[in-house]
């Protein structure tokens, strides 16, 4: 009865918006046109995302995600994310991973991860980084301590006055490159870029047009190592250069599907090689699924497994940094013969998926450093388990991780440039509809939307309407399907450039 009915209003609603004085639906004689076929769906398929294994983790990394995880009814991966950055931040200082080739490379990681507002971000950061923020504290309070101990000497004259210490701000969230270049010049040698709000980086001065090829290389050189220099604007003698040598930067962005989706279909991103850089992933919502027991919910969440993890990281944190000649001394994590066949191994599999009519095939943009990430999550394993090497079971655990988000990557981003498609396609039909469903073409070159405009802009949305039955093209006219609007299908008109 209620089908019958909406099926009623529907078609009421079809015969209305063909009545108001619109072409689109009609006949030369006026009658009511029944050419127009159902117009199918443009939401697009994301597919099912991989579980995150867990069980990979060392005992207290995983024994830490889980309570998290089940203590904020949050996505196991989020969790697992969380935890997996902060503890190559407390590592990433002290110790170097064995590569190809006898290379060392570094345990730093750059985690990108795509969650909607609600997903409790925040909330599993505060508990994940609980010892990055209790030993930022203690750096603080040496600081002003340090402070004061300065402005004594110099105000009794003394001979001696204490160096200042670095800026106790470890952990940053919305800085932009020169600040970290900043922050690594005044005495720092390991940062975290953590953020639950991921977009306000993304969407930051550093991801201007006029500064984003400098930041997308300037943040791809930092997960490299090595010196790196940063020139101020000035000129001649009056400009300055910022030099970071061998720093470390642990990255963790959280940010929602609009901020970050953009990001991750950047060709400038994936022509710098930051992409490839990046582990990437979008777990699975819980969002309706969070039900709590009154138990549940007057539980304190810092249980003891997470309390426990805190403590580890503050001590790797405050581990004594060995220098020579400025530049930190990290120690070398060697592979042993069982975990570098591994690796060899899991390389040459995703170098085949490379080949033509591969799996991984035209891919190798966003791909080509999975091997150097497994090695530097076995790394991370290794030194916060307390392991003077990495094992060949430590090498398999790290690329269980590495293939998890490797397939995540993958999956962003097949279903990325259909996303953004389908909404060019979403615009284009609100468009016409708010025009009465019937524009001459000629007229959306010039008037439709700006950044739309361009033939080669609008091409496959265009192909996307058309094949999904909510367009047609005729006698130099943009034809509607008025069941669109009928039924709904159009929905909120998307935010952006419109045309007048």
């Amino acid at each position: 009865m209620i089908d019958a009915y909406r099926k009623s209003a529907a078609a009421d609603l079809e015969r209305k918006y063909a009545q108001s004085g619109h072409r689109n639906g009609f006949d030369n004689d006026g009658a009511a046109s029944s050419a127009w076929p159902d117009p199918e769906p443009l939401d697009v398929d994301e597919g099912k995302p991989a579980a995150f294994p867990l069980e990979a983790f060392p005992p207290m990394m995983q024994r830490a995600a889980r309570d998290i995880a089940n203590g904020t009814k949050c996505p196991p991966a989020l969790a697992a994310a969380s935890v997996l950055s902060v503890a190559s931040f407390s590592v990433q200082n002290h110790f170097d991973v064995e590569f190809a080739q006898r290379q060392r490379r570094p345990l730093s990681l750059c985690i990108l991860t795509v969650a909607a507002s609600g997903e409790r971000k925040s909330t599993v950061d505060r508990y994940a980084a609980r010892g990055v923020h209790e030993y930022r504290e203690l750096l603080a309070r040496e600081h002003a301590a340090r402070e004061k101990d300065i402005a004594d000497a110099k105000k009794a004259k003394a001979n001696y006055v204490p160096d200042p210490l670095p800026d106790p701000n470890i952990v940053i969230g919305n800085m932009t490159l020169q600040g970290i270049f900043r922050a690594f010049t005044e005495g720092q040698s390991s940062l975290a870029l953590f953020s639950d709000e991921g977009g306000e980086f993304l969407g930051g001065h550093s991801m201007k047009a006029e500064n984003r090829l400098g930041s997308l290389a300037g943040l791809s050189k930092f997960w490299d190592g090595g010196l790196q220099a940063y020139k101020l604007r000035g000129s001649k003698d009056k400009s300055e250069t910022l030099t970071a040598n061998d720093c470390r930067l642990a990255v963790h962005l959280q940010a929602q599907p609009v901020a970050l989706q953009p990001f991750l279909a950047d060709p400038m991103a994936k022509g710098q090689g930051l992409l490839a850089r990046c582990l990437i992933h979008k777990p699975a919502s819980t969002i309706g699924t969070r039900i709590m027991t009154l138990e549940e919910w007057q539980t304190d969440g810092m249980t003891v497994e997470v309390q426990s993890f805190a403590m580890r990281v503050k001590a790797l944190l405050g581990r004594p940094v060995s220098r020579d000649d400025g530049a930190v001394e990290r120690d070398l994590l060697p592979l042993t013969p069982d975990a570098m066949q591994a690796l060899v191994d899991y390389a040459n599999g995703v170098e085949r998926s490379l080949a033509p009519a591969g799996d991984l095939e035209g891919m190798s943009d966003l791909v080509n450093k999975v091997q150097e990430q497994a090695a530097r999550i076995a790394g991370t394993f290794a030194a916060f388990d307390n392991q003077t090497e990495v094992s060949g079971r430590t090498m398999e655990d790290a690329i269980r991780i590495a293939r998890y988000f490797l397939s995540e990557t993958v999956r962003l981003a097949r279903i990325g440039p259909q996303d953004v498609t389908a909404k060019d396609a979403i615009t284009i039909a609100a468009w016409l509809h708010e025009r009465g469903g019937n524009v001459p073409c000629k007229t959306f070159s010039k008037c439709g939307p700006k950044y739309l405009r361009r033939v080669t802009d609008r091409r496959d949305a265009f192909s996307l309407l058309k094949d999904a039955n909510w367009m047609r093209e005729a006698n130099g006219l943009l034809e509607l399907n008025p069941k669109c609007a009928a039924r709904g299908m159009l929905g909120r008109h998307p935010s952006g450039e419109r045309g007048e």
